[in-house]
C-alpha cells in the first residue's frame, strides 16, 4: 500500500487553521456496543450506517463488536433538517428520535448539509439562519438529556457531513468549502456546550466532514490506493460516490468505521471490509487505508480512540 510519508500523521499538519479547533474540549464518552443507540438524520446518515446488506453495514459492524440490531435505531427522513424532525416522524414503522428518545441511551444526530460559516456568510439572513442551526443542536441535546433513557439522559453525538460537489460558492472550491464548514460545525458544538446541563456528558463529534477533507488531501498527495488526485476522488462513481453527494461503498465503509471508532472506541483494523452486502468491495490496500484513516480522524477529534 503506497502510504508515504507515515499514514497516521495528524490531520492538523495539513489543515492547521481549521482543524486546530477540531480537538473537542472534553473527550466524548465511549459506549459499549450493546448500548441502545438511535441515528437521526437523512440520506447521509443512511450512507454512513444503513447501506449494504440489511439492516445496514454499520449495524453489521456493531454486531461484530457484540451489539445487536434490535438496539440500533434508524430515524431518517431524506433532505430533512433537525427542526423538521422534531415535528415529523420518519414513518414506515421507524422509531422517532425526538418523541421516542426515552427508549434510547445514545443519540447520533446530524443537520442538513448546508452549513453557513461566518467567514463566507457574515451577515444578513444567512447570519440569522446560522444562529438558528447552532441553537437547534442545543435544543436536541437538552431534550435528549432530559428525556433520554427513561429520564436518565441520553448522550449525544453530532455527525458532521459535507455539501454536494458543486455546492461550494462563495468558497473557491469544494475543498475550501469543507474547511470553512468545519469551523461552523464545531461552532455549533461550542454553542451547545456553553450551556451543557449539569451531569450531561460532552457532545461527541463524529467528524465526517473532516474525514472527507483528509481523504481529498491524501488523494492530492498520492496516498489513496487507486486515486491519482483529489479531482479523481470527486469524479469516481460506483466505489467512492454514487453521485455528487451520496457515499458509495468505499466512503460508506470509512464513515461506518469512523462511527464505531468514536462511539464505541473500536479499532477498525479488526473489522471486516467484505461480506457486508456491497456490490463493490475495496481491495486489501484500500481497506487498510480506509480503516487507518477513520481511526486517525477519530483520535484527532477528541475521541478516546481504539
Amino acid at each position: 500500500m503506497p502510504l508515504r510519508p507515515p499514514p497516521f500523521r495528524s490531520i492538523a499538519l495539513a489543515l492547521a487553521p481549521a482543524l486546530a479547533l477540531a480537538a473537542a474540549p472534553a473527550a466524548a464518552e465511549i459506549h459499549p456496543p450493546r448500548v441502545a443507540q438511535i441515528h437521526s438524520g437523512h440520506s447521509l446518515t443512511d450512507g454512513a450506517m444503513f447501506k449494504g446488506g440489511w439492516p445496514g453495514h454499520g449495524v453489521a459492524l456493531i454486531e461484530r463488536l457484540g451489539g445487536h440490531r434490535d438496539r440500533i435505531g434508524k430515524s431518517t427522513i431524506p433532505g430533512s433538517t433537525m427542526k423538521w424532525r422534531r415535528g415529523n416522524a420518519p414513518g414506515y414503522g421507524a422509531p422517532d428520535a425526538w418523541t421516542g428518545i426515552a427508549d434510547w441511551q445514545v443519540l447520533v444526530v446530524t443537520e442538513i448539509n448546508r452549513a453557513l460559516p461566518e467567514a463566507l456568510f457574515p451577515d444578513g439572513p444567512d447570519a440569522a439562519r446560522r444562529q438558528e442551526l447552532r441553537e437547534e443542536l442545543r435544543i436536541w441535546r437538552d431534550h435528549a438529556w432530559a428525556n433520554g433513557d427513561g429520564g436518565r439522559g441520553a448522550a449525544v453525538f453530532y455527525y458532521t457531513n459535507w455539501p454536494a460537489h458543486g455546492d461550494f460558492p462563495p468558497a473557491a472550491s469544494w475543498r475550501d468549502r469543507l474547511e470553512a464548514n468545519e469551523v461552523e460545525w464545531l461552532a455549533r458544538v461550542a454553542h451547545a456546550e456553553a450551556t451543557r446541563p449539569e451531569g450531561a456528558p460532552p457532545i461527541g463529534i463524529v467528524p465526517g466532514n473532516a474525514l472527507l477533507m483528509r481523504i481529498y488531501d491524501d488523494a492530492e498527495m498520492g496516498l489513496v490506493p487507486g486515486l491519482a488526485n483529489g479531482r479523481a476522488f470527486l469524479a469516481e462513481r460506483g466505489g467512492w460516490w454514487l453521485d455528487d453527494v451520496h457515499a458509495g461503498p468505499y466512503l460508506s465503509l470509512a464513515l461506518a468505521y469512523l462511527h464505531v471508532a468514536v462511539i464505541h472506541g473500536a479499532d477498525p483494523m479488526w473489522l471486516p471490509h467484505a461480506g457486508l452486502g456491497f456490490d463493490r468491495e475495496p481491495d486489501r490496500a484500500l481497506a487498510i487505508y480506509l480503516k487507518a484513516t477513520a481511526r486517525d480522524i477519530a483520535r484527532s477529534h477528541g475521541g478516546a480512540g481504539p
